[in-house]
């Protein structure tokens, strides 16, 4: 789960791994949070901190019974926070513990981290199994019984394909277009690539 934290971090915030040698995992965060921030009126997300958006903070905070947050206070989220979201809100999520094949854990977990955890449907779709959008022993059994190499070419192929769709749907998000696909394309069964 750590890599694919840092992963995360390189991609949402910038973080230059080369910069945080011998940091804790909080120590990267709180140095992403510099860099980290973003309210871009194209990004229908608004309001970002580390791949945080404010619409998620304030669900995750009202949930876990916390006052509902400001912007001025997700730019200042504090790393347990961060975590705890990281955590339930997208790794337990995609069940990414019993994913036998972390490379296809780790795609998955950034694929809904990316666009929302409606995408479990497109994976479910891609197993062959009832698109319900809640991974449970069904999609598990078929996820880990599904030839890795396989199962991850598909992934890959409908992420770039996903990006294509929402382009057509909003033209406001072409300029993300070459990040997000760059992103994708450091994700490979070989690990992650942070740079």
């Amino acid at each position: 789960m750590e890599e694919l934290i840092i992963f995360i971090l390189v991609h949402e915030a910038g973080l230059k791994v080369s910069k945080c040698a011998g940091m804790t995992i909080e120590q990267k965060f709180e140095q992403a949070k510099k860099t980290g921030w973003a309210n871009d009126p194209d990004d229908p997300g608004g309001a970002t901190q580390c791949g945080v958006t404010i619409g998620t903070y304030k669900g995750w905070c009202k949930k876990n019974g916390l006052p509902v947050p400001s912007a001025a206070q997700l730019r200042k989220i504090p790393f347990a926070h961060w975590l705890a979201i990281f955590r339930s809100l997208f790794w337990d999520l995609c069940r990414a513990d019993d994913i036998q094949c972390t490379p296809i854990a780790w795609l998955l977990v950034d694929w809904v981290w990316a666009s929302g955890p409606k995408v479990i449907k497109e994976f479910q779709r891609i197993l062959g199994v009832k698109a319900d959008g809640k991974i449970g022993p069904v999609t598990l059994a078929a996820a880990n019984n599904t030839d890795g190499d396989k199962l991850f070419g598909a992934l890959m192929k409908e992420r770039h394909a996903y990006i294509s769709k929402c382009i057509i749907r909003n033209q406001r998000l072409r300029k993300y277009e070459n990040g997000w696909r760059k992103r994708i394309n450091r994700i490979s069964l070989s690990g992650l690539i942070l740079s």
